[in-house]
């Protein structure tokens, strides 16, 4: 990617790799939910937008709000999003953070500072694997930077797998097993966290299921996610970088 690859090589930046792929997964999930919108053109991020008066993320990178929106979102999301250390938070305030804000605008080429007409790419339709998979690859990169090769032991699982377990271990047609909100799920090692969110996707059908009718189809609404969704499912891993977990 090649915003990350301006953003370690710069001398100016002053910001450890590891920053850097954690502020480019947080930055793209974050404008994933920026896009994402009601029938009404509304974003879950609206109010909080409202309350730093700015209308995009981009917006934020540019003003320099970024540490103030993440301290929110913290809040928000019961500090599943903000993962960075108040030394890395210092840095990230005190970083030239324009290239990170032209990647978020879409349209804009990083090279050549060129502008599109249009946006060249979006974050609306990016499926939840496509961001652990993206972070697989800095993972793995870090390694060719730290040992000059491939690191051993450390092993990604193809999605086709992961769903064939979830499957297996969480089958679609027995939903009675989250009919108490009881079911939990533990990741011991969980990387980029795709088996994570496999889980959360197949809790989410589990609970539409149990709280549906053949006529009237039931998501669950802030509250109902957060209590009974939002703390089922749990990962850790050994590389304090796979901030997904």
């Amino acid at each position: 990617m090649t915003v990350r690859k301006e953003f370690t090589s710069s001398q100016e930046l002053n910001l450890l790799p590891e920053t850097i792929d954690k502020l480019l997964v947080t930055s793209i999930l974050i404008k994933f939910l920026e896009d994402i919108t009601d029938d009404k053109g509304k974003h879950t991020l609206r109010n909080l937008y409202k309350k730093h008066k700015i209308q995009t993320f981009a917006e934020v990178v540019e003003n320099g709000l970024l540490v103030s929106i993440l301290n929110d979102l913290s809040n928000e999301f019961n500090g599943k999003i903000d993962k960075f250390s108040e030394l890395e938070k210092n840095q990230i305030a005190n970083a030239n953070l324009n290239l990170l804000a032209n990647f978020l605008r879409a349209n804009i080429n990083l090279k050549t500072n060129q502008l599109f007409i249009w946006e060249q790419y979006s974050f609306k339709h990016l499926p939840a694997e496509v961001i652990s998979a993206i972070y697989e690859n800095f993972i793995q990169a870090e390694s060719v930077r730290n040992t000059g090769g491939k690191e051993k032991g450390v092993v990604y699982t193809p999605i086709h797998l992961v769903n064939l377990l979830i499957d297996e271990v969480m089958p679609l047609d027995k939903p009675e097993l989250f009919k108490d909100n009881s079911f939990r799920v533990f990741d011991p090692s969980c990387g980029s966290g795709v088996f994570l969110v496999a889980a959360f996707k197949r809790l989410l059908q589990w609970w539409a299921i149990n709280n549906s009718t053949r006529d009237n189809i039931q998501y669950p609404d802030s509250k109902n996610f957060s209590e009974n969704i939002g703390r089922q499912y749990f990962g850790v891993d050994l590389k304090k970088n796979c901030h997904t977990c």
